[in-house]
């Protein structure tokens, strides 16, 4: 039981971090690359805190750990 709650976390992660550019960088949500990446781990801090609402992005950044947090900004943030 353990390890497949390891696994359901480690996927749920993974999902949201690989999926991060289908809304955002795909036309559905605003463009991430509008934001520094400093910027973007503050918003996916407040997501994942309850500070900020929102409908898939609470799950979601709780989902991810600060690492993941940390990489995908870098990734998807503005260069």
């Amino acid at each position: 039981m353990k390890k497949l709650l390891v696994l359901a976390v480690l996927s749920a992660s993974a999902f949201a971090y690989t999926n991060c550019a289908q809304c955002h960088n795909g036309g559905y949500q605003a463009k991430l690359d509008k934001y520094s990446p400093a910027e973007i781990v503050k918003m996916m801090h407040e997501y994942k805190s309850g500070k900020k609402a929102g409908t898939m992005m609470p799950g979601i950044a709780k989902s991810m750990t600060d690492a993941d947090i940390k990489d995908a900004a870098a990734k998807f943030g503005k260069k």
